[in-house]
């Protein structure tokens, strides 16, 4: 099941094997502020060592038994134990897939500073159901997003990955990928409610593919059941 990789889209190439079980720690380094000016003849000023969080975090063992007795393969006349071995991969995949969505979905702590992934005091969060209005608004969010501590340089992340449960796959799409900006109504696929209604004519900006950019992709996450998880 090709989609049960989507997790590896999102972590991207921030992979890491681990030998043991024992607590692992990563750093998060902040940067510099912009150069300050040196006029003829004076001393170049010192830059204040970037500020630091650390994450930790250790390996967990996973896994079940499948008990199969030797009457149980010679009676297989279906050839149904075969398929063990492939069903318990997908399900290792399964288990891995939501591992990595979990952190968003479950809206876990952030080592750094304590505080949930999610949060206002992140400026990164919002409960309300999925708009263009919204969706721009958590874009600019993240775009504005600073380092850690003190050491407040924008990061200028450009979001490439939308991902909403199955009950707003269409919308998502509707928004990120049409070549005009969506008539539809805010918060609703049908537009049976609402009271904005957009411009078909105008060009949808979210689509950054259209200015030879790379744009947003979607990623649909099945197994979420909160249509305002996005």
């Amino acid at each position: 099941v090709d989609e049960l990789n989507d997790w590896k889209r999102i972590v991207g190439r921030n992979v890491t094997s681990l030998i043991d079980f024992k607590t692992n720690d990563r750093l998060h380094m902040g940067g510099y502020t912009s150069l300050s000016a040196v006029t003829q003849g004076a001393t170049y000023t010192e830059f204040a060592n970037p500020s630091e969080e650390v994450v930790s975090y250790a390996a967990t063992k996973r896994g079940n038994l499948v008990p199969i007795t030797l009457e149980a393969i010679a009676n297989d006349d279906l050839r149904a134990i075969r398929r063990v071995p492939e069903l318990l991969s997908l399900s290792a995949k399964e288990t891995l897939y939501r591992f990595v969505l979990d952190f968003m979905a479950n809206n876990s702590t952030y080592d750094g500073d304590s505080v949930a992934l999610q949060n206002t005091t992140h400026n990164n969060t919002t409960t309300s159901a999925m708009t263009r209005a919204l969706l721009l608004t958590a874009i600019r969010q993240m775009r504005e997003q600073v380092g850690p501590a003190t050491n407040y340089v924008l990061k200028r992340v450009t979001p490439k990955y939308l991902v909403v449960p199955n009950e707003l796959e269409e919308l998502a799409y509707r928004l990120v990928f049409s070549d005009k900006v969506p008539y539809i109504y805010p918060g609703s696929v049908s537009g049976t409610a609402g009271t904005d209604i957009f411009n078909p004519n105008e060009p949808n900006t979210l689509n950054r593919h259209l200015r030879g950019l790379s744009g947003m992709d979607v990623i649909v996450a099945d197994y979420w059941t909160d249509a305002n998880n996005w």
